[in-house]
């Protein structure tokens, strides 16, 4: 997860900001319980609305509120989510 997480941030960096999602969802999908994959969910949605696929990236701010309740994760996908006007 570590290795597709420092792929996706080189991606992120160059501007490619689509690939950088994609590669951040899957270093958040590789484990089940692994610490940081809030940290690439949160990311992957980040990419993905600087990339403008708004839906892709609600999509994934909606997970993490399942996933992650009354967390600071919780917190900032929705701060995000009324940033875009979706109602939360």
């Amino acid at each position: 997860a570590a290795v597709e997480s420092g792929k996706a941030t080189i991606f992120e960096d160059r501007g490619n900001k689509v690939e950088a999602a994609k590669l951040f969802m899957t270093a958040a999908s590789m484990e089940k319980i692994n610490p940081m994959n809030a940290d690439y969910s949160l990311a992957a949605a980040r990419n993905y609305g600087g990339a403008g696929k708004k839906e892709d990236a609600i999509k994934i701010y909606r997970k993490m509120l399942e996933d992650y309740p009354s967390t600071q994760f919780d917190d900032a996908a929705k701060r995000e989510l009324l940033k875009m006007g979706v109602v939360v």
